[in-house]
C-alpha cells in the first residue's frame, strides 16, 4: 500500500494529516465530499465503496481516512478503485498510524480534507441505497441555510438480509417525532437524547469547521447533529437511504426491536449523569464562541435547564432509600419526561441504579470548582 500515491497520480489525490483544508463559502456547484473511516474493515468495506462509487460524478470526492488497519482493508480499496479506473470523482486516502485515533478524531480528519461544500459521513460496514447522493444534493440545493441532512437506515444483518424493521423504529422515531425534529423544538428533542446515528448524516463543510470536532467524549455526530438543531438548521426524513448493517464488529449498534432497546438500557446502562452534565457544559461553553442567531438564543434557555438538570441527578445520594423521594418528585413534576427520552423510566432507573459513583463524584468536584459564565442572550445588532 505505500505505491499507493504513484498507481493513482492520475485520478486521485494522496494526502497527509497535515494537508491545508480548503473553506468553502457557497454551495453553488451542488458537489459532495463523502467522508469514509476506516479500521480493519476488510469484511465489508468492499460493499460499502461499491455503494458510494457508484452514486459519484465529476467534482464529487471520496476521502478515506484509516486509523491504522492491519488486515487488508486498504488493500480492498485500492483493488476496487484500480479495477474503476477511469473514475470521474476525486479520491483522497488519508493513512493511519501505529496509533490509533479513535473515531472521533478520525471522522474529524476526513472532515478537514474535504474540499467540497458538503460532507456526506460514512462507515465501513454499511451499503448506500441507489439515491442517497441524489437526495443530499437536493436538500441543500433547495435549503441554503440547512446544516444538517439525516435519513432512516434499514437495519440489516452481517450476510445483508433485511432485519424487517429501520433505526427509526429500533428508537420509537414516527412521523410525529420527526416532525417535532423539522420544528422549533428539535433541539430539545434531540437533547434528550440522540436517535441520528452519524452514518445517515450529511453536513454542510463549513458549518462543521465552525464547530470544530466534539470535545471529550462526546460522539463526534452527536456534536454536529446538537449544533446544527440549535442554529435550526436540521432537517430530518423518514426515507431509508441507508442499509446499516448489524453485526459482532459494531462500534454501536441499533438495538432490534423498541422493547430490547428499553430493556437493554434500564438492566445494563450504568448512570450517566456525570458524562451528560460535562458533556452539556462544554456544549453551553462552546455557544460562547460562537455567533447566536434567535434559534440558538432560544434553544440555551433549555440548554440551561438540561445540564441543571444533569448535575442534580450526578449529586443524589448513594442509598437507595434517599432517592427515592427527591426523584419521584422530580417524576412527579414532569423533569424527567421534559429531559430524557426515557422520561419515567430514566427516574426509576436514578432509583435502582447509583447515580454517584466514585467516577461521577470526580466528574462533579471538578465542575465545581469551574466558573459558569453565562453566554450573552440579548438579541444581537447587526
Amino acid at each position: 500500500m505505500l505505491g499507493l500515491n504513484a498507481k493513482f497520480c492520475a485520478q486521485m489525490s494522496y494526502i497527509n494529516s497535515h494537508k491545508d483544508f480548503i473553506v468553502l463559502s457557497t454551495r453553488s456547484n451542488n458537489r459532495v465530499s463523502v467522508v469514509m473511516c476506516t479500521y480493519n474493515g476488510a469484511r465489508f468495506v468492499e460493499e460499502q465503496l461499491r455503494s458510494i462509487s457508484l452514486q459519484l460524478s465529476h467534482g464529487d470526492e471520496l476521502v478515506i481516512a484509516d486509523d491504522g488497519s492491519t488486515d487488508e482493508t486498504l488493500d480492498i480499496v485500492d483493488r476496487i478503485l484500480r479495477a474503476s479506473l477511469p473514475i470521474d470523482f476525486d479520491v483522497s486516502i488519508l493513512p493511519g498510524s501505529t496509533k490509533s485515533r479513535g473515531i472521533s478524531a478520525n471522522f474529524w480528519r476526513g472532515v478537514q480534507a474535504a474540499n467540497n461544500s458538503v460532507v456526506i459521513l460514512s462507515d465501513q460496514d454499511d451499503s448506500w441505497l441507489a439515491n442517497r447522493v441524489e437526495r443530499v444534493r437536493q436538500e441543500f440545493g433547495k435549503h441554503m441555510g440547512l446544516k444538517a441532512f439525516a435519513c432512516d437506515a434499514r437495519l440489516i444483518d452481517k450476510y445483508g438480509a433485511n432485519l424487517g424493521h429501520t433505526q427509526f423504529d429500533s428508537v420509537g422515531v414516527g412521523a410525529g417525532e420527526i416532525q417535532v425534529l423539522n420544528g422549533q423544538a428539535g433541539f430539545e428533542y434531540l437533547a434528550r437524547g440522540n436517535v441520528l446515528p452519524g452514518m445517515t448524516g450529511a453536513f454542510d463543510t463549513n458549518f462543521l469547521r465552525e464547530i470544530g470536532p466534539a470535545p471529550g467524549s462526546w460522539p463526534h455526530d452527536y456534536w454536529w447533529f446538537l449544533h446544527a438543531a440549535m442554529f435550526d438548521g436540521l432537517e430530518v426524513t423518514n426515507e431509508t437511504l441507508v442499509n446499516y448493517r448489524q453485526h459482532d464488529s459494531n462500534t454501536i449498534g441499533a438495538p432490534p426491536t423498541r422493547l430490547a432497546a428499553l430493556a437493554i438500557r434500564f438492566w445494563k446502562t450504568p448512570s450517566n449523569a456525570a458524562v451528560l452534565h460535562e458533556n452539556f457544559q462544554q456544549l453551553w461553553e462552546a455557544c460562547q464562541s460562537t455567533e447566536l442567531n434567535e434559534s440558538a438564543r432560544r434553544n440555551l434557555g433549555f440548554l440551561r435547564e438540561k445540564k441543571a438538570f444533569e448535575r442534580w441527578r450526578g449529586q443524589l445520594r448513594p442509598h437507595m432509600v434517599s432517592r427515592l423521594i427527591p426523584v419521584l418528585k422530580r417524576i412527579a413534576f414532569g423533569d424527567y419526561r421534559r429531559f430524557s427520552r426515557r422520561g419515567g423510566l430514566r427516574g426509576i432507573h436514578d432509583i435502582v441504579r447509583n447515580p454517584q459513583d466514585q467516577r461521577a463524584t470526580k466528574h462533579f468536584s471538578a465542575f465545581e470548582t469551574r466558573p459558569a459564565v453565562e453566554p450573552d442572550l440579548s438579541p444581537r445588532k447587526d
